[in-house]
């Protein structure tokens, strides 16, 4: 073992630092990857492509794993305004004794991009009950009531 990588165990293990522990199990996990790719990137995508065909906005989704041997994907949904970051739209996962549960929110960035805080979109269910269809009306409703876009 390289002599770094040994003094900082040697570090974490005299100050029982703990290795992080799965936020979701695997079989959590592929649930909500499979619920990522039926309802949300579809949906994503189509709002995306909608609002890049106009004039001076842009939206990229933007598909990270915390880890390498994560099987789902965290997704993120980010509108620019000539370049400038204006929207991050995201769902976020609770796992609980009926389910698994997606709460989507967004940010609202400031003049430098910067996000703000995350607010509660008012789409709120288990992941059984929202389709695509129930994204993109929330995403643009978010879109159309929450930003100057002129």
């Amino acid at each position: 073992m390289d002599s770094w990588k040994q003094n900082l165990q040697e570090f974490f293990d005299s100050n029982n630092i703990q290795l992080k522990k799965a936020e979701f199990d695997d079989f959590i996990q592929s649930e909500i990857q499979n619920f990522n790719n039926t309802s949300l990137k579809k949906a994503l995508a189509i709002f995306s492509k909608e609002i890049s065909l106009r004039e001076n906005l842009e939206s990229q989704i933007f598909s990270t794993k915390k880890n390498t041997s994560s099987i789902m994907e965290n997704i993120e949904l980010r509108i620019y305004k000539r370049r400038a970051l204006k929207l991050i739209y995201k769902p976020f996962f609770i796992k609980n004794e009926n389910g698994i549960l997606v709460n989507f929110k967004y940010s609202l960035c400031d003049v430098y991009g910067e996000e703000c805080e995350y607010i509660e979109s008012g789409l709120k269910d288990y992941i059984q009950h929202i389709d695509y269809d129930d994204v993109l009306n929330n995403i643009t409703e978010i879109f159309i009531y929450n930003n100057n876009w002129k």
